[in-house]
C-alpha cells in the first residue's frame, strides 16, 4: 500500500503506511512468541517484509520525489544489512551498523516534509537531484559499515555506565525535537527526521570517541 501511494505521490501517506508496517513489524514477533509459533522460516520472512517496508518504500519515495533512479541501490544495500543482522552473532543487544528502521523513517520523514513544505529551506536543498543521491550513498555507507548502534533490546536490564545513559540522552534530544516542531509549527514530519537523525549524529559521535 505505501508503494502505491509513493508512486502516485502521495508521500504522507506512504510514511503512515510505513509507520504501520513499523508498528505490525514489532507486533508479529510479540504474537508468535505469546502463540509460541515462532520458526526459524519466521524470522527470515519477518526479514524478506522489513526489505519491502524499510527498503524498498523508502528509496521508491526519494526516487518519486527526486525524479531520478540513482537512489535504488539503497534498496540493496537495504537488503544487505538485513541479510547480514540475520547470520551476524553479533547484534544481539545492539547494532553493527544503522538498522533500516532508522534509516527508513529518516528518508520518509525528509521526502514528506519537502514535499508538505514545498518553499520551505529544506525543500529547496533536496529539490536537487544529486543531493538525494549523495543522502542515499552515506545511507547505504552506515547501513552495511562496522560502527556500533546501540538499540533499546536491553530496556529493563541492568547496565553499566556509559551503556545506561545512551538511551537517556537520545530522549532527551528527542524530546528537544518535539517542543522545536510545536515552537515552530514544523510539520509533523519533522519528528521522524529529528527522532532518526539524533539517533544517527549521537551514534556517531560516540563511536568517534569510542564510548
Amino acid at each position: 500500500m505505501g508503494l502505491y501511494f509513493a508512486f502516485q505521490g502521495y508521500f504522507e501517506v506512504a510514511t503512515i503506511c510505513m509507520l504501520a508496517a513499523g508498528l505490525f513489524d514489532f507486533l508479529d514477533g510479540f504474537a508468535a512468541r505469546l502463540l509460541k509459533a515462532s520458526s526459524p522460516i519466521g524470522a527470515q520472512l519477518d526479514s524478506l517484509s522489513d526489505v519491502v517496508s524499510f527498503g524498498v518504500l523508502p528509496t521508491a519515495m526519494l526516487c518519486g520525489f527526486s525524479h531520478t533512479p540513482f537512489p535504488l541501490f539503497l534498496a540493496a544495500f537495504s537488503a544487505l544489512r538485513l541479510a547480514k543482522f540475520n547470520v551476524d552473532d553479533r547484534q544481539h543487544e545492539s547494532f553493527i551498523g544503522l538498522p533500516t528502521t532508522a534509516a527508513a523513517p529518516f528518508c520518509a520523514g525528509l521526502v514528506s516534509w519537502c514535499s508538505a513544505r514545498p518553499s520551505s529551506v529544506l525543500a529547496s536543498v533536496f529539490s536537487h537531484w544529486w543531493v538525494v543521491l549523495i543522502l542515499a550513498a552515506l545511507l547505504s555507507f552506515l547501513l552495511v559499515c562496522e560502527i556500533p548502534f546501540f538499540s533499546f533490546k536491553g530496556l529493563g536490564k541492568k547496565a553499566e555506565f556509559p551503556e545506561s545513559i545512551k538511551p537517556l540522552c537520545l530522549l532527551c534530544l528527542c524530546v528537544t525535537v518535539i517542543v522545536l516542531t510545536l515552537v515552530l509549527g514544523w510539520h509533523w514530519s519533522a519528528l521522524l527526521v529529528g527522532f532518526t537523525l539524533a539517533y544517527i549524529l549521537e551514534n556517531l559521535i560516540l563511536a568517534a570517541f569510542r564510548i
